[in-house]
């Protein structure tokens, strides 16, 4: 805590005024090293922003590295009204011929409809009439339990008592607003329905004692008749019945209506006996979409760090002082510090090391692969605008894509295109374009982080400019030291001369009193 200082109270001169200008010529040199700190965080920042976005285009890039990207498979069905497919994993076959198709039954159970006359699923039951609760047993034939609803139930709370209860009683509900019926069906498919012992108590949901037994095929009893004008109706189970299909000539039971076989899930929608085909193609759309999003961020990155490396140096703006930011606004401040941070990475050497790589990547020509398709350019990916105007040298190495030259090579040749993204060697001229990249990417991501360390680096000894930032440290901590007892110095000078007046003025004040005594 600083000590209350008061001066001027003999001499009349602002003590504190004063020291503050003494101390802001003395505190000159002190600024300039805080300034050059500054610089050199910025600088650091600017390093860890372009690493970061390295990052992103290494991920990028990362699957472009795999022959297994090029690889990928869709399917196209000949018929998807009948047959569609998804892909689980790698299929084995280029087609597969699906014929004979017989859809499972699933089957359900038997069901009941009670249509009431509660204006809603949220009106209170004795709002519409109930008198007290209502209770019935529920059964499917083999489990059974009772329902209790209350009066100050309504609709939407008498379908979730009768719900939490379907363990035991082998039964569901729904409520049907449009009707305004409450349904119960049996979960198993072919179980009946049986609903006995029903209280009498004012019963607006017209729930009715009866039961519903058989199947349409079999047909038992039906209690509730089938009438569906009435205000109830009963509906007899199915029993669930498998179905078939066959695919390349074997024959699958079908339990459901989706079947899958060697990686492919085939869901059949229709009987049918005339054959689909189903073939597994290259997935084209994939690649290029891999390889437009691997270019988006290439172009951003390379855009990116060439207006670093060009920016020109606002030698006029430095970075301000604790005195000057008190007299600007937020915004004046950041306008001032976008003009002092400008060209910190002015012609990075680093920086422009790797633009000319990977500009290189891009340019040179792979070998060991097919001299007519030995560059990217001639896949469609370079420079040159699909629109056949010529390359921008103000675009600084920006990549364009010809999607439809890079279908068509992807489409004719997919081994060869393959072949010069992801081959392997032991030198640059050897390897494929994404293996150049990311090798290249991932040395300049390392020299970034040796020279500036990255968000997570705690340690100033950690990375080259950290040691240079504790050596700011430590020049400032002794600065400050310097000029607390400069300050303190000053204080004691004026305290002094100040006694010095005091003692002058009692003494004089003593004098006049003596002569005037006289």
């Amino acid at each position: 805590m600083s000590p209350i200082r008061i001066g001027g109270l003999s001499s009349g001169i602002d003590t504190d005024g004063l020291i503050k200008k003494l101390m802001s010529a003395e505190r000159i040199p002190l600024d300039k090293l805080k300034q050059k700190k500054q610089k050199e965080e910025w600088k650091r920042d600017m390093y860890r922003e372009a690493n970061s976005l390295l990052l992103e285009l290494r991920n990028k890039l990362d699957a472009l590295r795999y022959t297994s990207t090029f690889s990928k498979k869709k399917l196209v069905s000949t018929d998807e009204s009948k047959v569609s497919v998804s892909l689980n994993g790698n299929p084995n076959l280029s087609s597969y011929n699906v014929s004979d198709v017989t859809l499972a039954k699933l089957g359900n159970g038997a069901s009941v409809k009670f249509k009431n006359s509660v204006p809603d699923a949220i009106t209170k039951l004795s709002d519409a009439g109930m008198a007290s609760d209502l209770t019935f047993d529920l059964s499917d034939g083999t489990l059974s339990s009772q329902i209790t609803i209350s009066s100050t139930d309504n609709i939407n709370q008498a379908i979730q008592k009768i719900n939490a209860k379907s363990a035991e009683t082998g039964v569901k509900a729904v409520y049907s607003a449009t009707e305004k019926a409450i349904i119960f069906t049996s979960t198993t498919p072919g179980k009946e329905i049986s609903i006995s012992n029903v209280s009498d108590t004012g019963n607006v949901l017209n729930i009715q004692n009866g039961s519903v037994t058989g199947t349409s095929n079999a047909p038992g009893s039906n209690s509730f008749g089938t009438d569906e004008n009435a205000t109830m109706v009963g509906y007899y189970a199915n029993n669930q019945e498998p179905g078939s299909a066959t695919i390349n000539g074997v024959t699958y039971t079908l339990t459901s209506n989706m079947l899958t076989v060697d990686g492919i899930t085939f869901s059949f929608k229709q009987d049918m006996s005339t054959p689909v085909t189903i073939n597994a193609v290259t997935d084209t759309d994939s690649i290029v979409d891999s390889i437009k999003e691997f270019t988006e961020k290439y172009n951003e990155v390379i855009d990116f760090l060439h207006k670093k490396i060009a920016e020109p140096v606002e030698r006029k703006y430095q970075p301000l002082t604790d005195e000057e930011r008190e007299q600007l606004s937020e915004d004046q401040i950041k306008k001032w510090e976008d003009k002092a941070k400008s060209g910190l990475l002015q012609s990075d050497t680093m920086i422009q090391k790797s633009l000319d790589m990977m500009r290189m990547a891009f340019y040179s020509t792979i070998s060991g692969v097919d001299p007519t398709l030995d560059t990217m350019g001639k896949i469609g990916i370079g420079p040159a605008r699909p629109d056949g105007n010529k390359y921008n040298y103000l675009e600084k190495g920006k990549i364009h894509i010809d999607e439809q030259k890079l279908r068509e090579s992807l489409e004719q040749k997919p081994d060869l295109v393959t072949k010069l993204f992801t081959q392997k060697g032991s030198t640059f001229e050897e390897k494929g374009l994404a293996t150049r990249l990311y090798e290249q990417i991932n040395a300049t991501m390392d020299e970034i982080k040796k020279k500036a360390g990255n968000s997570t680096t705690t340690s100033y000894a950690s990375y080259s400019m950290g040691i240079n930032l504790k050596r700011y440290d430590d020049q400032i901590s002794l600065w400050e030291d310097k000029l607390l007892k400069k300050e303190n110095y000053y204080w004691k000078q004026f305290s002094a001369m100040e006694t010095a007046m005091n003692k002058y003025s009692a003494q004089g004040a003593w004098l006049t009193s003596q002569l005037g005594g006289q």
